[in-house]
């Protein structure tokens, strides 16, 4: 897994500009009801906590799967903006460049962001912004 987390996070790093950090993330895994507990959020398939520089993903994660892999993407580009001392207007904001990279990905490996999770194209300009819509 180690290798798999190097790689994404050079990729992510060539993609954003944002610096390869020196330490690894650690990873923990959970059940979608804990996920949903402790994110307190249903639907969210994974997620990074901040305040302790773990990516939770789900138990049933795969690391062949590219919309698995995609996930990781996502909360590695959270974890990687959390370290550069990123700041956000709003949550909105902070989704914004993890959801570009997942977009990005899965574009690169012949597959959809809408398409794979379902996700409604104007629900994710919203998901990915602040109520002004800027």
């Amino acid at each position: 897994m180690s290798a798999l987390i190097v790689a994404l996070m050079t990729w992510i790093s060539v993609a954003t500009g944002l610096p390869v950090p020196d330490a690894l993330p650690e990873i923990s895994y959970a059940t979608q009801a804990e996920i949903n507990i402790i994110s307190e959020t249903k639907g969210i398939v994974a997620y990074y906590t901040r305040e302790t520089k773990v990516i939770v993903l789900n138990k049933d994660w795969d690391e062949n799967s590219v919309k698995d892999v995609s996930i990781l993407v996502h909360e590695l580009t959270h974890y990687m903006a959390h370290l550069n001392d990123i700041t956000y207007y709003c949550r909105g904001e902070s989704e914004r460049i993890p959801y570009e990279m997942q977009k990005q990905f899965l574009a690169e490996h012949g597959k959809d962001l809408f398409t794979v999770f379902n996700i409604n194209p104007t629900f994710y300009l919203i998901m990915i912004n602040c109520g002004d819509l800027r």
